[in-house]
């Protein structure tokens, strides 16, 4: 397979790419400051593929739709080198109220509102709400979400104490029958394929990142969550994070810890606890930058305790102007897989599942990225993963309309390729591009990367006219994925299912009569391609959305 790699990564290297420029604010979307909390997604609906962020760093965007199930085709996200510096937050303005409603096909509708108070400069406080329901293809496949989040903060001259707490509900169906099953949906029980996820907790957070640099920097966070479903299986988490950082001279170095503690009320019930020490030192010059480190996470649960060291080493510096900048580098990381996190990326898991972490050994990356006058950006690189307990889903062999998991517990070698761009050119346009390929090389007991794609490309186009018209255009393409098929009596060692490719196009248009008044409408997967991403789940074809949205 690697000749094959080896001609994709020559026809990214023209198609140079950029990262997403994720501090700007188009005038027609609502931005909230507010940290990220995980939602559950219906998995009626693709429309986004996911892109190159860190969950603390997304800033939820107030869009239409039903929430797509986004899956991370990445099991590792390749990062720049961390800011020379800390700055202080920014405070943007908001809209002191926001509503949104509309009303689609397949039964869809979306109230959402949104209380911000931003004229004091030290504190805020925002309360968001939202309602969303819908049907997916098959009678008694409903879904819907209710969330309804509280978030504020306050300044202390150079300290700073944020506070949030939320309540999530979502509701699925296990709809996903295979053929053989001769579900009768008429006279099905609703009850009996009724999945429902209840999230609920809050987090503390006390910094004191606006002081000088030359002062000794802090921020640690308290979070707690209680995620159950409707077979009353119930994870508690509680996490304590802590982290400092001095600078000597023009160099900084940083140290992290963290204790997460899991408590599952299973049969028996089940005790996990993340432990993980972190330290970095930066060295900055002029042209180029250095980072070297360790991560040191312990992982332990009933069966016992495991040890992990990474080293961390990563360069960074420019080759050529600002437009060709080279970076490489080594480093690992345990991910951690938790009933909430498993049920947040697969809504049609069962509640008996297995949980490990994915053990990432070591991923070695280099690359290259710049930007033109910021009206071109781009970015590409090549990173190989070793890989222990890769995280992977199949359908149950007595309830095919439920998933289990499944881990890699050989070594899964991962090689990825990387291109995106960004243009800016002509005003008031923007266009981003970006595809990812990947490589699995396996060895059993798992043959291959159940669910998880081989390719994944995506486009995107923005544009408006004099503030008052807005467009927005979404195409993306899947590669294949492959289903496991368990043997029988008759076929010992049946072929997998081969997924139907994704291939995408949706289109918006918002109209602003006034800065506080304007109309919206969504169309989605405008070329009907009614296409499953979880094997048996077949999602949307062609819906649509429009409604109004009122901003004070």
């Amino acid at each position: 397979m690697m000749h094959k790699s080896l001609f994709v990564f020559a026809f990214l290297l023209p198609l140079l790419s950029i990262g997403q420029d994720t501090n700007k604010i188009y005038n027609e979307t609502l931005v909230i400051r507010m940290k990220y909390i995980p939602k559950l997604t219906d998995a009626i609906k693709l429309d986004i593929i996911p892109v190159n962020e860190k969950a603390e760093v997304v800033r939820p965007q107030i869009t239409y739709r039903v929430k797509s199930t986004l899956f991370p085709v990445e099991q590792e996200t390749l990062e720049k080198l961390p800011a020379l510096k800390f700055k202080s937050p920014r405070r943007t303005k908001l809209d002191h109220y926001y509503l949104k409603a509309g009303f689609g096909n397949y039964n869809q509708l979306l109230v959402e509102g949104v209380f911000n108070t931003t004229k004091l400069r030290d504190r805020s406080l925002s309360i968001h709400a939202l309602h969303n329901s819908g049907k997916s293809t098959v009678k008694y496949s409903n879904v819907s979400e209710q969330l309804l989040e509280i978030n504020g903060h306050v300044d202390f001259r150079k300290n700073t104490l944020s506070a949030g707490v939320y309540i999530d509900n979502n509701r699925h169906h296990h709809y996903g029958f295979s053929s053989s099953d001769s579900v009768n949906f008429d006279t099905l029980n609703a009850d009996m394929i009724r999945q429902n996820f209840l999230d609920a907790g809050f987090k503390l957070k006390f910094t004191n990142e606006l002081s000088r640099r030359n002062n000794i920097r802090y921020w640690t966070q308290l979070t707690f969550y209680n995620f159950s479903d409707y077979f009353r299986l119930n994870e508690t988490g509680i996490s304590f994070n802590g982290k400092i950082e001095q600078y000597f001279r023009n160099n900084p170095i940083r140290f992290e810890a963290t204790v997460n503690q899991y408590f599952i009320n299973s049969n028996p019930g089940l005790s996990r606890t993340y432990f993980d020490i972190n330290a970095k030192y930066l060295f900055i010059r002029d042209n180029w930058v250095a980072e070297i480190g360790f991560d040191a996470p312990t992982e332990i649960d009933t069966i016992g305790s495991k040890t992990h060291f990474y080293p961390i080493a990563k360069i960074e510096g420019r080759l050529a102007s600002n437009f060709v900048y080279g970076f490489a580098g080594i480093n690992g990381g345990l991910m951690e897989n938790t009933y909430k996190s498993v049920a947040s990326y697969n809504p049609f898991v069962a509640s008996n599942f297995s949980l490990r972490n994915t053990n990432n050994k070591f991923e070695l990356f280099a690359g290259l990225k710049g930007s033109v006058h910021e009206k071109f950006r781009y970015k590409t690189s090549i990173s190989y993963h070793n890989m222990e307990n890769l995280l992977l889903f199949v359908n149950d062999a007595t309830h095919t309309e439920r998933f289990l998991t499944v881990y890699d517990s050989s070594n899964t070698n991962l090689t990825k390729l990387h291109g995106e761009i960004e243009m800016n050119v002509i005003k008031d346009l923007l266009l981003f591009a970006s595809v990812n390929y990947y490589n699995y090389d396996q060895s059993p007991p798992e043959e291959l990367p159940w669910h998880l794609p081989d390719l994944d490309f995506k486009f995107s186009a923005k544009y408006h006219i004099q503030n008052k018209i807005y467009f927005n255009l979404d195409y993306f393409i899947l590669g294949k994925r492959y289903a496991k098929v368990w043997p029988d009596s008759l076929i010992l060692n049946p072929d997998p299912i081969l997924l139907q490719a994704v291939n995408d196009l949706n289109f918006g248009i918002t109209y602003k009569f006034s800065d506080k008044f304007g109309l919206f409408f969504q169309f989605n997967n405008i070329l009907n391609n009614k296409y499953s991403y979880w094997n048996n789940y077949s999602l949307r074809g062609f819906h649509f959305i429009a409604g109004l949205k009122l901003n004070l």
